[in-house]
């Protein structure tokens, strides 16, 4: 009996045609695809990485002879140049079947005319305003006429910021910005409704329902921190209803799309209603980047769109912060958006599975088995704290009160509040070889990173001596010697970053909100040192030693 025939290599490079693999596939669609995709995404990654690099690499050696040959100065040639740039990047990006490379080629394409165009521009000395306007009017044309998803978008968040330049250059009031929401809103609505009107525009449709909303993401973010009067980049203004409004008809309009699309997943109505109360509430002046940020993650699971879940990832993290470090705003009402985020973010998770009646019984056996774990993770948090809690009581109770030089500055811990982060003398100390304490609090912090902490052991004890007030200072590095009388143990750890940070145990000092002026004449930390060198933070006081506001044990 023969063996089989091996393949020939014309046969096996035949394999990979995208017809072969059509016929050879259950899926075939997906796999013409990744060969030959519009924009590429369903292909590898690394595929796409160095596709692109290498485009760019190239976009940018073109870029770099038009500059040394200052084409921009001649301003019919860049703009003659400028239009064959944007008419090839319009026709290539038309092509029913655009590699990798060429995606990328029609993204430089496009952006060297608009660089040609501004170039040009600039050179006839025109007005801000008009250089704003142009920019404007280059992104609206990119948008609806360069047939990549992704470029489209681009330029839609872009037609927003160029808008805000411009109406900056009029002196227009800025609230005048926000009438973009409602267009936003209705192009939104007419996307997923796919109307006859989105269909015929087709891609460019997609890239003003994304585009346009992420664009007013941004101020709506900063308006949701903002407490400032005035007319302001974020102020809304006569314009708050209107945007309102339309944010509130958008967000309704998704969930009821939501409900009809995945009636199995929303098995009630009452869920769905009350999904989109909590988020009327969130869409209240005050936080409507927070509601932007949600609505961006259901569009994202309706339509399985990783981008657009990315997009409003980065936006809910942005609010967050911004939000947070908005500091005229109590902590507790911070704490209850967060907490809020989290409960309509865990309720939207649970509303879009599909359940089913096997599923169902199936959990059921699955969470009986879950409770062990969960269970011994809470004992084993509360040993940990109760220890940590003890820890500190010992030392509290047997330790030594040492008062060591500091500068501190003033940030905010996402999770614990409001605190003062503390940086001792003793690092300088040790630096510099010299007990010489500096306390001038205007000094920066330059000094403590100028020089790198000596070759030290980077978890150890240092002996510290105590003067006739009772101030520490760097003595030497434990050698197991005899202490003098004056002198104390003080355990530390290394961090080797910034040139090194010397912890010693009391790096933050937590204060009630609203109170932080008690404590901005600090010159030294109050710590308790119990004999082993473990040392606790107990309080701050003034430049005369006096203990400012309340101590924290």
């Amino acid at each position: 009996m023969s063996s089989p025939r091996r393949p020939s290599l014309r046969e096996l490079l035949a394999a990979v045609a995208p017809q072969k693999l059509d016929e050879a596939t259950r899926d075939p669609r997906r796999i013409a695809e990744v060969l030959h995709d519009g924009d590429g995404s369903e292909a590898p990654l690394l595929v796409r990485v160095f596709s692109a690099i290498g485009t760019w690499i190239g976009a940018a050696m073109i870029a770099m002879i038009f500059a040394a040959m200052e084409i921009y100065e001649v301003v019919p040639v860049a703009l003659t140049l400028a239009i064959g740039l944007f008419a090839g990047a319009v026709l290539l990006s038309r092509r029913p079947q655009r590699s990798l490379a060429m995606t990328q080629l029609v993204w430089a394409m496009a952006l060297g005319a608009h660089g040609l165009v501004a170039g040009a521009f600039s050179e006839l000395d025109v007005s801000a305003a008009t250089m704003a306007l142009t920019w404007v009017l280059l992104n609206v044309a990119t948008m609806f006429l360069v047939q990549v998803p992704s470029f489209a978008l681009a330029s839609a968040v872009c037609v927003v910021g160029f808008s805000t330049w411009l109406v900056a250059e009029l002196d227009l009031p800025y609230y005048s910005l926000w009438v973009t929401l409602p267009f936003a809103a209705v192009a939104t609505v007419a996307w997923i409704y796919e109307t006859p009107i989105a269909a015929r525009l087709g891609r460019s449709w997609s890239a003003l329902a994304y585009g346009l909303p992420i664009g007013v993401v941004g101020p709506m973010t900063l308006v949701s921190v903002n407490t400032g009067d005035g007319d302001s980049l974020i102020a809304p203004g006569p314009a708050a209803p209107i945007a309102t409004a339309a944010m509130l008809a958008l967000i309704g309009w998704v969930l009821l799309r939501a409900r009809s699309e995945q009636s199995e997943a929303l098995e009630s109505r009452a869920y769905a209603l009350g999904v989109m109360a909590v988020l009327a509430v969130l869409a209240a002046r005050h936080v409507p980047g927070l509601s932007l940020a949600l609505l961006w993650l259901l569009l994202a699971h309706l339509r399985r769109s990783p981008e657009l879940q990315t997009i409003a990832g980065i936006q809910l993290a942005g609010f967050l912060f911004f939000f947070y470090y908005q500091l005229e705003t109590t902590l507790l009402l911070k704490s209850l958006w967060v907490v809020s985020t989290g409960a309509v973010l865990l309720l939207g998770a649970w509303l879009g599975r599909a359940r089913s009646k096997k599923d169902g019984e199936s959990e059921g056996a699955t969470r009986r088995s879950r409770w062990l774990p969960a269970l011994a993770l809470v004992l084993l948090s509360v040993g940990l704290v109760a220890g940590a809690t003890w820890q500190k009581e010992r030392v509290l109770a047997t330790g030594k009160t040492v008062l060591l030089p500091l500068a501190p500055v003033d940030p905010r811990s996402l999770m614990q509040g409001d605190y003062m982060s503390l940086r001792y003398a003793l690092e300088q100390e040790i630096r510099a070889g010299t007990e010489a304490v500096p306390t001038d609090m205007d000094m920066g912090m330059d000094l403590f990173f100028s020089v790198e902490l000596p070759d030290i052991p980077r978890h150890g004890h240092l002996v510290i001596r105590l003067d006739a007030d009772g101030v520490g200072h760097y003595a030497r590095l434990d050698d197991g010697s005899a202490l003098a009388a004056d002198e104390l143990r003080l355990e530390y750890r290394l961090r080797q970053d910034w040139g090194g940070f010397l912890r010693i145990g009391g790096e933050s000092f937590f204060f009630e909100e609203g109170t932080a002026d008690l404590y901005e004449g600090a010159r030294y930390g109050e710590l308790v040192v119990a004999d082993d060198g473990e040392a606790v933070l107990v309080g701050l006081r003034d430049e005369q030693r006096e203990i400012l506001g309340r101590r924290m044990h």
